[in-house]
Protein backbone atom coordinates (compact mmCIF):
# COMPACT_ATOMS: atom_id res chain seq x y z
CA UNK A 1 0.00 0.00 0.00
CA UNK A 2 1.12 3.58 -0.53
CA UNK A 3 0.77 6.77 1.41
CA UNK A 4 -1.78 5.58 3.92
CA UNK A 5 -1.49 8.82 5.88
CA UNK A 6 -1.60 11.02 2.81
CA UNK A 7 -4.62 9.49 1.15
CA UNK A 8 -6.83 8.78 4.16
CA UNK A 9 -10.47 9.37 3.32
CA UNK A 10 -9.97 9.75 -0.43
CA UNK A 11 -11.91 6.64 -1.38
CA UNK A 12 -15.16 7.95 0.14
CA UNK A 13 -14.75 11.25 -1.68
CA UNK A 14 -14.05 9.38 -4.90
CA UNK A 15 -17.29 7.45 -4.64
CA UNK A 16 -19.28 10.62 -4.16
CA UNK A 17 -17.49 12.33 -7.01
CA UNK A 18 -18.18 9.52 -9.45
CA UNK A 19 -21.82 9.31 -8.47
CA UNK A 20 -22.36 12.99 -9.25
CA UNK A 21 -20.36 12.99 -12.50
CA UNK A 22 -22.22 14.20 -15.57
CA UNK A 23 -19.72 12.63 -17.93
CA UNK A 24 -21.39 10.38 -20.48
CA UNK A 25 -19.30 7.42 -21.63
CA UNK A 26 -19.67 5.87 -25.04
CA UNK A 27 -21.85 2.78 -25.40
CA UNK A 28 -19.81 -0.36 -24.84
CA UNK A 29 -19.92 -3.54 -26.83
CA UNK A 30 -22.24 -6.36 -25.83
CA UNK A 31 -21.06 -8.89 -23.24
CA UNK A 32 -19.46 -12.10 -24.42
CA UNK A 33 -21.21 -15.27 -23.22
CA UNK A 34 -19.54 -17.47 -20.62
CA UNK A 35 -17.33 -20.05 -22.30
CA UNK A 36 -15.58 -22.14 -19.65
CA UNK A 37 -17.21 -24.48 -17.10
CA UNK A 38 -15.99 -22.20 -14.29
CA UNK A 39 -17.62 -19.18 -15.92
CA UNK A 40 -20.85 -21.10 -16.43
CA UNK A 41 -20.96 -22.26 -12.81
CA UNK A 42 -20.14 -18.75 -11.58
CA UNK A 43 -22.99 -17.33 -13.64
CA UNK A 44 -25.38 -19.93 -12.25
CA UNK A 45 -24.41 -18.95 -8.70
CA UNK A 46 -25.18 -15.35 -9.55
CA UNK A 47 -28.52 -16.22 -11.16
CA UNK A 48 -29.55 -18.14 -8.04
CA UNK A 49 -28.66 -15.10 -5.93
CA UNK A 50 -31.04 -13.12 -8.14
CA UNK A 51 -33.82 -15.70 -7.63
CA UNK A 52 -33.65 -16.81 -11.25
CA UNK A 53 -33.76 -20.53 -10.51
CA UNK A 54 -35.87 -21.40 -13.55
CA UNK A 55 -33.23 -20.00 -15.86
CA UNK A 56 -30.52 -22.10 -14.21
CA UNK A 57 -32.71 -25.20 -14.36
CA UNK A 58 -33.54 -24.74 -18.03
CA UNK A 59 -29.94 -24.17 -19.07
CA UNK A 60 -28.26 -26.46 -16.59
CA UNK A 61 -30.30 -29.66 -16.63
CA UNK A 62 -29.09 -30.81 -20.08
CA UNK A 63 -25.49 -30.02 -19.11
CA UNK A 64 -25.47 -32.08 -15.89
CA UNK A 65 -27.55 -34.96 -17.22
CA UNK A 66 -25.84 -38.12 -18.56
CA UNK A 67 -23.46 -37.25 -21.40
CA UNK A 68 -23.76 -33.54 -20.61
CA UNK A 69 -20.56 -31.49 -20.58
CA UNK A 70 -20.84 -30.85 -16.81
CA UNK A 71 -22.16 -34.27 -15.80
CA UNK A 72 -19.15 -35.03 -13.58
CA UNK A 73 -18.87 -31.60 -11.93
CA UNK A 74 -20.23 -31.70 -8.38
CA UNK A 75 -20.79 -27.97 -7.99
CA UNK A 76 -22.62 -27.73 -11.31
CA UNK A 77 -24.87 -30.64 -10.36
CA UNK A 78 -25.54 -29.16 -6.91
CA UNK A 79 -26.46 -25.77 -8.35
CA UNK A 80 -28.90 -27.27 -10.84
CA UNK A 81 -30.38 -29.42 -8.06
CA UNK A 82 -30.87 -26.27 -6.01
CA UNK A 83 -32.44 -24.50 -8.98
CA UNK A 84 -34.89 -27.37 -9.47
CA UNK A 85 -35.69 -27.35 -5.74
CA UNK A 86 -36.24 -23.58 -5.71
CA UNK A 87 -38.48 -23.91 -8.76
CA UNK A 88 -40.58 -26.55 -6.99
CA UNK A 89 -39.31 -29.48 -9.06
CA UNK A 90 -37.84 -32.82 -8.03
CA UNK A 91 -34.04 -32.74 -7.79
CA UNK A 92 -33.41 -36.18 -6.25
CA UNK A 93 -31.74 -37.66 -9.34
CA UNK A 94 -29.02 -35.02 -9.22
CA UNK A 95 -28.16 -35.61 -5.56
CA UNK A 96 -26.24 -38.81 -6.15
CA UNK A 97 -22.47 -38.57 -5.87
CA UNK A 98 -21.98 -41.42 -8.31
CA UNK A 99 -19.72 -40.58 -11.24
CA UNK A 100 -18.63 -37.18 -9.96
CA UNK A 101 -15.11 -35.94 -10.52
CA UNK A 102 -12.89 -36.57 -7.53
CA UNK A 103 -12.96 -33.77 -4.99
CA UNK A 104 -16.32 -32.35 -6.07
CA UNK A 105 -18.85 -34.63 -4.37
CA UNK A 106 -18.97 -32.40 -1.28
CA UNK A 107 -21.08 -29.87 -3.17
CA UNK A 108 -23.78 -32.45 -3.76
CA UNK A 109 -23.66 -33.75 -0.17
CA UNK A 110 -24.15 -30.24 1.14
CA UNK A 111 -27.03 -29.51 -1.22
CA UNK A 112 -28.76 -32.65 0.00
CA UNK A 113 -28.23 -31.52 3.61
CA UNK A 114 -29.55 -28.05 2.78
CA UNK A 115 -32.76 -29.54 1.44
CA UNK A 116 -33.09 -31.81 4.46
CA UNK A 117 -32.80 -28.84 6.81
CA UNK A 118 -35.39 -26.92 4.80
CA UNK A 119 -37.73 -29.90 5.21
CA UNK A 120 -36.93 -30.20 8.95
CA UNK A 121 -35.35 -33.61 8.40
CA UNK A 122 -32.70 -32.63 10.89
CA UNK A 123 -31.45 -36.07 11.92
CA UNK A 124 -30.45 -36.92 8.37
CA UNK A 125 -28.84 -33.54 7.87
CA UNK A 126 -26.87 -33.75 11.12
CA UNK A 127 -25.62 -37.23 10.27
CA UNK A 128 -24.52 -35.98 6.85
CA UNK A 129 -22.83 -32.84 8.14
CA UNK A 130 -20.98 -34.13 11.18
CA UNK A 131 -17.50 -35.52 10.72
CA UNK A 132 -17.12 -39.29 11.20
CA UNK A 133 -16.35 -40.48 14.77
CA UNK A 134 -12.67 -40.16 15.58
CA UNK A 135 -12.11 -37.47 12.98
CA UNK A 136 -10.01 -34.47 13.93
CA UNK A 137 -12.51 -32.25 12.10
CA UNK A 138 -15.73 -30.92 13.54
CA UNK A 139 -17.65 -31.12 10.25
CA UNK A 140 -17.68 -33.18 7.11
CA UNK A 141 -16.13 -31.36 4.16
CA UNK A 142 -14.56 -28.59 6.27
CA UNK A 143 -13.04 -27.08 3.14
CA UNK A 144 -16.53 -25.84 2.20
CA UNK A 145 -17.69 -22.84 4.28
CA UNK A 146 -21.28 -24.02 3.77
CA UNK A 147 -20.51 -27.14 5.84
CA UNK A 148 -20.05 -24.98 8.92
CA UNK A 149 -23.12 -22.89 8.20
CA UNK A 150 -25.38 -25.85 7.54
CA UNK A 151 -24.29 -27.75 10.65
CA UNK A 152 -24.80 -24.59 12.71
CA UNK A 153 -28.24 -24.08 11.17
CA UNK A 154 -29.26 -27.69 11.79
CA UNK A 155 -28.14 -27.48 15.43
CA UNK A 156 -29.95 -24.16 15.89
CA UNK A 157 -33.15 -25.59 14.45
CA UNK A 158 -32.87 -28.54 16.81
CA UNK A 159 -32.70 -26.09 19.73
CA UNK A 160 -28.95 -26.23 20.38
CA UNK A 161 -27.94 -22.61 19.81
CA UNK A 162 -24.91 -22.96 22.06
CA UNK A 163 -23.66 -25.88 20.00
CA UNK A 164 -24.39 -24.03 16.78
CA UNK A 165 -22.43 -20.88 17.68
CA UNK A 166 -18.86 -22.15 17.09
CA UNK A 167 -19.80 -23.49 13.65
CA UNK A 168 -21.55 -20.27 12.67
CA UNK A 169 -18.55 -18.22 13.77
CA UNK A 170 -16.22 -20.42 11.73
CA UNK A 171 -18.47 -19.97 8.70
CA UNK A 172 -18.26 -16.19 9.08
CA UNK A 173 -14.47 -16.40 9.34
CA UNK A 174 -14.31 -18.34 6.07
CA UNK A 175 -17.03 -16.46 4.16
CA UNK A 176 -17.73 -13.10 5.84
CA UNK A 177 -19.55 -11.68 2.81
CA UNK A 178 -21.54 -14.76 1.82
CA UNK A 179 -25.11 -14.12 0.79
CA UNK A 180 -26.40 -16.08 3.80
CA UNK A 181 -23.97 -14.51 6.27
CA UNK A 182 -26.77 -12.26 7.63
CA UNK A 183 -28.69 -15.42 8.59
CA UNK A 184 -25.65 -16.71 10.48
CA UNK A 185 -25.35 -13.38 12.28
CA UNK A 186 -29.04 -13.51 13.19
CA UNK A 187 -28.61 -16.94 14.78
CA UNK A 188 -25.56 -15.71 16.70
CA UNK A 189 -27.56 -12.74 17.97
CA UNK A 190 -30.23 -15.12 19.22
CA UNK A 191 -27.58 -17.25 20.92
CA UNK A 192 -26.13 -14.17 22.60
CA UNK A 193 -29.57 -13.17 23.86
CA UNK A 194 -29.99 -16.67 25.22
CA UNK A 195 -26.76 -16.12 27.18
CA UNK A 196 -28.10 -12.70 28.25
CA UNK A 197 -25.20 -10.96 26.54
CA UNK A 198 -27.01 -7.90 25.25
CA UNK A 199 -23.90 -6.16 23.96
CA UNK A 200 -22.89 -9.12 21.80
CA UNK A 201 -26.46 -9.56 20.56
CA UNK A 202 -26.60 -5.92 19.48
CA UNK A 203 -23.22 -6.14 17.75
CA UNK A 204 -24.34 -9.20 15.77
CA UNK A 205 -27.69 -7.59 14.92
CA UNK A 206 -26.04 -4.37 13.75
CA UNK A 207 -23.61 -6.32 11.60
CA UNK A 208 -26.49 -8.39 10.23
CA UNK A 209 -28.36 -5.26 9.14
CA UNK A 210 -25.28 -3.66 7.61
CA UNK A 211 -24.41 -6.76 5.60
CA UNK A 212 -28.01 -7.27 4.52
CA UNK A 213 -28.07 -3.71 3.16
CA UNK A 214 -24.79 -4.32 1.32
CA UNK A 215 -26.22 -7.42 -0.32
CA UNK A 216 -29.40 -5.56 -1.23
CA UNK A 217 -27.36 -2.88 -3.01
CA UNK A 218 -25.24 -5.55 -4.70
CA UNK A 219 -28.37 -7.35 -5.89
CA UNK A 220 -29.73 -4.13 -7.37
CA UNK A 221 -26.48 -3.52 -9.24
CA UNK A 222 -26.42 -7.08 -10.58
CA UNK A 223 -30.01 -6.77 -11.78
CA UNK A 224 -29.23 -3.44 -13.43
CA UNK A 225 -26.25 -4.98 -15.21
CA UNK A 226 -28.45 -7.85 -16.37
CA UNK A 227 -31.17 -5.51 -17.62
CA UNK A 228 -28.79 -3.00 -19.24
CA UNK A 229 -25.52 -4.77 -20.03
CA UNK A 230 -24.33 -1.86 -22.17
CA UNK A 231 -24.73 0.72 -19.38
CA UNK A 232 -21.46 1.41 -17.49
CA UNK A 233 -22.84 2.99 -14.30
CA UNK A 234 -24.23 -0.21 -12.70
CA UNK A 235 -20.85 -1.89 -13.18
CA UNK A 236 -19.16 1.10 -11.59
CA UNK A 237 -21.58 0.86 -8.67
CA UNK A 238 -20.80 -2.82 -8.24
CA UNK A 239 -17.08 -2.09 -8.32
CA UNK A 240 -17.54 0.59 -5.65
CA UNK A 241 -19.46 -1.83 -3.41
CA UNK A 242 -16.66 -4.37 -3.70
CA UNK A 243 -14.04 -1.73 -2.93
CA UNK A 244 -16.05 -0.69 0.12
CA UNK A 245 -16.09 -4.32 1.29
CA UNK A 246 -12.32 -4.64 0.67
CA UNK A 247 -12.91 -7.29 -1.99
CA UNK A 248 -10.18 -5.78 -4.10
CA UNK A 249 -9.60 -8.73 -6.41
CA UNK A 250 -13.28 -8.96 -7.30
CA UNK A 251 -13.46 -5.18 -7.69
CA UNK A 252 -10.51 -5.23 -10.07
CA UNK A 253 -12.17 -7.91 -12.21
CA UNK A 254 -15.43 -5.93 -12.43
CA UNK A 255 -13.67 -2.67 -13.19
CA UNK A 256 -11.34 -4.18 -15.78
CA UNK A 257 -14.41 -5.51 -17.53
CA UNK A 258 -15.98 -2.05 -17.27
CA UNK A 259 -13.10 -0.23 -18.95
CA UNK A 260 -13.06 -2.80 -21.74
CA UNK A 261 -16.75 -2.17 -22.34
CA UNK A 262 -16.52 1.62 -21.89
CA UNK A 263 -12.91 2.65 -22.57
CA UNK A 264 -13.64 6.38 -22.47
CA UNK A 265 -15.31 6.34 -19.03
CA UNK A 266 -12.84 8.23 -16.85
CA UNK A 267 -14.35 7.25 -13.49
CA UNK A 268 -14.13 3.60 -14.44
CA UNK A 269 -10.38 4.00 -14.94
CA UNK A 270 -10.02 5.90 -11.66
CA UNK A 271 -11.71 3.19 -9.64
CA UNK A 272 -9.71 0.52 -11.45
CA UNK A 273 -6.65 2.44 -10.28
CA UNK A 274 -7.98 2.27 -6.72
CA UNK A 275 -8.49 -1.50 -6.93
CA UNK A 276 -5.02 -2.04 -8.36
CA UNK A 277 -3.46 0.25 -5.76
CA UNK A 278 -5.09 -1.66 -2.93
CA UNK A 279 -3.65 -4.85 -4.43
CA UNK A 280 -0.18 -3.23 -4.46
CA UNK A 281 -0.07 -3.17 -8.26
CA UNK A 282 1.48 0.29 -8.46
CA UNK A 283 2.42 0.25 -12.16
CA UNK A 284 -1.10 -0.87 -13.02
CA UNK A 285 -2.64 1.72 -10.72
CA UNK A 286 -0.51 4.49 -12.22
CA UNK A 287 -1.50 3.44 -15.73
CA UNK A 288 -5.19 3.53 -14.79
CA UNK A 289 -4.91 6.93 -13.10
CA UNK A 290 -3.09 8.33 -16.13
CA UNK A 291 -5.82 7.06 -18.44
CA UNK A 292 -8.47 8.61 -16.20
CA UNK A 293 -6.66 11.96 -16.32
CA UNK A 294 -6.26 11.74 -20.07
CA UNK A 295 -10.04 11.44 -20.31
CA UNK A 296 -10.86 13.92 -17.54
CA UNK A 297 -8.01 16.16 -16.30
CA UNK A 298 -10.24 17.46 -13.49
CA UNK A 299 -10.06 14.19 -11.53
CA UNK A 300 -7.97 15.55 -8.69
CA UNK A 301 -7.97 12.29 -6.74
CA UNK A 302 -6.47 10.40 -9.67
CA UNK A 303 -3.79 13.07 -9.99
CA UNK A 304 -3.04 12.95 -6.28
CA UNK A 305 -2.65 9.19 -6.17
CA UNK A 306 -0.52 9.20 -9.31
CA UNK A 307 1.73 11.83 -7.74
CA UNK A 308 2.16 9.76 -4.58
CA UNK A 309 3.12 6.72 -6.64
CA UNK A 310 5.68 8.74 -8.56
CA UNK A 311 7.05 10.22 -5.33
CA UNK A 312 7.45 6.83 -3.71
CA UNK A 313 9.22 5.59 -6.85
CA UNK A 314 11.71 8.46 -6.64
CA UNK A 315 10.38 10.30 -9.71
CA UNK A 316 10.24 13.66 -7.98
CA UNK A 317 9.84 15.83 -11.06
CA UNK A 318 6.72 13.95 -12.13
CA UNK A 319 5.33 14.05 -8.61
CA UNK A 320 6.02 17.76 -8.28
CA UNK A 321 4.24 18.54 -11.55
CA UNK A 322 1.10 16.77 -10.36
CA UNK A 323 1.20 18.27 -6.86
CA UNK A 324 1.64 21.77 -8.30
CA UNK A 325 -1.39 21.25 -10.51
CA UNK A 326 -3.44 20.04 -7.54
CA UNK A 327 -2.64 22.96 -5.26
CA UNK A 328 -3.38 25.42 -8.07
CA UNK A 329 -6.82 23.86 -8.56
CA UNK A 330 -9.73 25.24 -6.48
CA UNK A 331 -10.35 21.70 -5.24
CA UNK A 332 -6.84 21.73 -3.84
CA UNK A 333 -8.31 23.70 -0.95
CA UNK A 334 -10.27 20.67 0.23
CA UNK A 335 -8.83 19.46 3.57
CA UNK A 336 -8.55 16.00 2.03
CA UNK A 337 -5.96 17.49 -0.30
CA UNK A 338 -3.81 18.81 2.55
CA UNK A 339 -1.25 16.08 1.89
CA UNK A 340 -0.59 17.50 -1.58
CA UNK A 341 0.49 20.82 -0.03
CA UNK A 342 2.80 19.05 2.43
CA UNK A 343 4.33 16.83 -0.24
CA UNK A 344 4.93 19.83 -2.49
CA UNK A 345 6.42 21.81 0.38
CA UNK A 346 8.92 19.04 1.08
CA UNK A 347 9.86 18.76 -2.58
CA UNK A 348 10.38 22.52 -2.78
CA UNK A 349 12.52 22.45 0.36
CA UNK A 350 14.73 19.71 -1.09
CA UNK A 351 15.09 21.79 -4.25
CA UNK A 352 16.34 24.74 -2.17
CA UNK A 353 13.19 26.84 -2.74
CA UNK A 354 12.72 27.68 0.93
CA UNK A 355 10.29 30.59 0.57
CA UNK A 356 7.96 28.62 -1.71
CA UNK A 357 8.26 25.63 0.60
CA UNK A 358 7.19 27.71 3.61
CA UNK A 359 4.21 29.10 1.70
CA UNK A 360 3.03 25.64 0.70
CA UNK A 361 3.58 24.35 4.23
CA UNK A 362 1.58 27.25 5.69
CA UNK A 363 -1.32 26.35 3.43
CA UNK A 364 -1.04 22.74 4.61
CA UNK A 365 -1.34 23.92 8.21
CA UNK A 366 -4.35 26.08 7.34
CA UNK A 367 -6.05 22.97 5.97
CA UNK A 368 -5.59 21.21 9.30
CA UNK A 369 -2.26 19.44 8.80
CA UNK A 370 -0.03 18.87 11.80
CA UNK A 371 3.04 17.04 10.47
CA UNK A 372 6.37 18.91 10.44
CA UNK A 373 7.76 20.36 7.24
CA UNK A 374 10.86 18.23 7.48
CA UNK A 375 10.00 14.57 8.03
CA UNK A 376 11.69 12.67 10.87
CA UNK A 377 15.06 11.21 9.97
CA UNK A 378 13.85 7.60 10.12
CA UNK A 379 11.27 8.35 7.41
Amino acid sequence: MIARGLVAGLCALALAASASSSQTPSAPAAEAPAKTPAETVGRWRELLELDLAREVAAEGLPLVSPDGSLEKEGEARALVARALWDAGRDSAELLSTSGLREGTHGFVVLERARQEIADDRLEGALARLRAPPGSAQAVAHPEHPQSWLLLGRALARSGDLAGAAPHLKRFLELAPLDRVAPAALHMLAEEALQRRDGAAAKAYADREQELARWHAYRRVRLLQIREKPREPLPRLGLGQLLLEAKQYGQARAVLEELVKLAPDFAHGWFHLGEARRMLDDMPGAEQAYSKALELNPALVLARYNRAVIALRAGREEEARADFEQIVADPRGGNPLMAGAHLALARLLLRAGEKEAAQASYLRYRELGGRDPLEPPADK
